[in-house]
């Protein structure tokens, strides 16, 4: 197995995740914008590859019947990411598979008895679909824009979260500021009451990532958050995608308020470490 650590302008790569849950985000790492460690069998032709996003994710691609490769990566994980994953405390990893063909294999691979699968759900902008509620448009609470200066001038409660929340998801701070986008909901108090950020993105494609502290939870936020994202999103073009638990009712029906429409459901797999 040969490890390469950039997956930047390998266009080789795409096909072996050509799946609407997973295209997105990995044309995001190969733009360098999020993180992403890679093992491929062939770094000019590869046929079968592993991507690790250095925390909870997993990715599976390509031809499972490549036997060596399957070896060489039962091994990888036995001998560095699960001992890794204990280390740092992890509770889960989450696999995504690119063929169902993966998925088969996942036990093996993880020498794991038992290994719970959980439904997720693919959301899309529907760039037809503009809502009628303004961005702004709830009592006690105003969006704004995030930038390096709200989240730096230590002002505002929370923005430490929002930050680090924004650094789990880029390679980079500095290429989050010039390539990234989010909107900040807050309350008269100048607190920060939830946010939502472009995560995952290449050119004119985004995920979305979207978090309400608990005290504010229930009150529209979260709508407020997603609407202002959403309409940015119509105005310069992009297509956003918004990942979510299928049981996660609060997070569909705040994505289906903002204009997301359903393009697919899909299975994880879930490695639970013991304790």
């Amino acid at each position: 197995m040969i490890q390469n650590f950039l997956l930047e302008n390998n266009p080789s790569l795409r096909p072996l995740f050509d799946v609407p849950h997973l295209s997105f985000v990995i044309d995001a790492m190969q733009a360098g914008n999020s993180p992403a460690t890679l093992w491929v069998d062939d770094p000019q032709n590869p046929r079968s590859a592993f991507i690790w996003d250095t925390t909870h994710s997993l990715y599976l691609g390509g031809d499972t019947g490549n036997t060596a490769f399957v070896a060489d990566l039962q091994k990888l994980l036995a001998e560095t990411i699960l001992p890794h994953g204990r280390e740092h405390h992890f509770r889960i990893f989450k696999i995504y598979t690119a063929q169902d063909a993966w998925a088969v294999l996942v036990p093996d691979l993880f020498q794991a008895q038992n290994m719970p699968t959980r439904e997720r759900s693919l959301f899309q902008l529907d760039p037809n679909n503009a809502q009628a509620q303004p961005a702004n448009n709830l009592p006690g609470f105003r969006v704004e824009r995030i930038s390096r200066e709200l989240l730096t001038e230590q002002t505002h409660p929370n923005a430490d979260r929002v930050l680090e929340e924004i650094m789990s998801c880029w390679t980079a701070l500095d290429n989050f500021w010039a390539r990234g986008f989010g909107f900040c909901a807050l309350a008269d108090s100048d607190e920060i009451a939830g946010w939502c950020t472009a995560e995952y993105v290449s050119h004119q494609v985004c995920g979305v990532g979207i978090e309400t502290v608990e005290a504010y939870q229930g009150q529209g936020v979260a709508t407020l958050v997603a609407n202002a994202f959403a309409q940015h999103c119509r105005a310069d073009g992009w297509t956003a995608h918004w990942d979510s638990w299928a049981s996660n009712f609060p997070s569909v029906n705040v994505a289906q308020k903002a204009g997301f429409r359903k393009v697919s459901d899909y299975s994880v797999q879930i490695y639970v470490f013991e304790k």
